[in-house]
């Protein structure tokens, strides 16, 4: 585990400055002062995760997808700042659905 640790380490130390994609999760489990989120290359319980220190603009939600600029890497995880949205936050999934009763002739 040793040699595993040293390249994650220098895989995720050389992230350090990019900008990624994420899936934002939500409240980080191990505390409040997190978010947790996943680059597309992190699977669930089986790589770290993307931890969201700071954010600029609108706070994030679970389920996003935002861009964010790496900031720390550690032995498994990396953090960062999650960037402002470029385009306007979609609409809650409820107002997704138009009513079209009225189109349909009977």
């Amino acid at each position: 585990m040793a040699i595993q640790r040293k390249i994650a380490r220098a895989r995720n130390r050389a992230l350090v400055g990019s900008e990624v994609s994420v899936l934002v999760a939500g409240l980080s489990s191990e505390t409040d002062l997190l978010w947790e989120s996943r680059m597309a290359t992190q699977a669930p319980e089986i790589d770290g995760v993307t931890l969201i220190n700071d954010f600029e603009g609108a706070e994030p939600r679970p389920g996003e997808i935002r861009r964010l600029r790496i900031t720390e890497a550690h032995d498994y995880d990396v953090v960062g700042t999650l960037l402002a949205p470029t385009e306007p936050a979609p609409p809650p999934a409820a107002s997704a659905f138009i009513n079209i009763s009225p189109l349909i002739a009977v």
